[in-house]
């Protein structure tokens, strides 16, 4: 019947016990096949997670967050971590989760990916490139206050193969018109999310 609220929760429950029900099914004893769903559920929770752009953004400058998934067994008192590989399950599942691939959370530096130094000021900016069509791709790049928006554009044709001229790059909504533009000039802090917008946009970026 109809449990409220609890439809919810339980509905994500029943998605894991469903997308894994060849592995739960083999598992003869009912305590064994309970305390798997209970770890699956977990795993599929950090997923999510791992999944969310905000946290890739922050993972690809610092490495945090770390996401570890942990089940505490009452009648046992152990704390199991489950020890999660997200660069080989991500792939493994990248059909079930729109997860950027875990090696493009790695920034580049411009400076290598366009061949020429930009300026002496330190690399402290990152800027992630999203293709901001269909299943989306990410592709971050370690830059300067002194990066132009010429030298974003030849950094994306770098890795793309998309031509400066039939590049449109958007920042909080505004296209940023002026190829002489600096990062300092486009914002304040850290992390700049940059929309890319062509007519023949790639599903994904290449690695140089």
């Amino acid at each position: 019947g109809d449990l409220g609220y609890f439809e919810h929760w339980l509905r994500n429950i029943r998605n894991v016990q469903d997308r894994y029900k060849e592995e739960l099914d083999a598992l003869s004893d009912p305590d064994d096949r309970h305390r798997r769903l209970v770890e699956l559920n977990v795993q599929e929770q950090c997923f999510s997670l791992h999944a969310n752009n905000i946290v890739q953004y922050s993972q690809a400058k610092t490495d945090r967050p770390r996401i570890h998934g942990m089940v505490y067994d009452i009648g046992e008192g152990l704390l199991k971590n489950l020890d999660i590989d997200f660069q080989s399950d991500a792939n493994q599942y990248k059909d079930i989760y729109t997860v950027a691939d875990f090696e493009k959370c790695i920034p580049l530096d411009i400076n290598h990916v366009i061949g020429t130094k930009v300026g002496e000021s330190e690399l402290d900016r990152l800027v992630t490139i999203d293709s901001g069509g269909g299943k989306r791709s990410y592709r971050s790049l370690k830059c300067s206050g002194k990066t132009s928006v010429r030298h974003l554009k030849l950094a994306i044709r770098s890795v793309s193969g998309i031509p400066v001229e039939r590049q449109s790059l958007y920042y909080n909504n505004g296209k940023l018109s002026e190829d002489d533009a600096l990062i300092d000039d486009i914002g304040t802090g850290n992390i700049y999310p940059i929309v890319l917008k062509e007519s023949f946009v790639p599903d994904l970026f290449k690695r140089p």
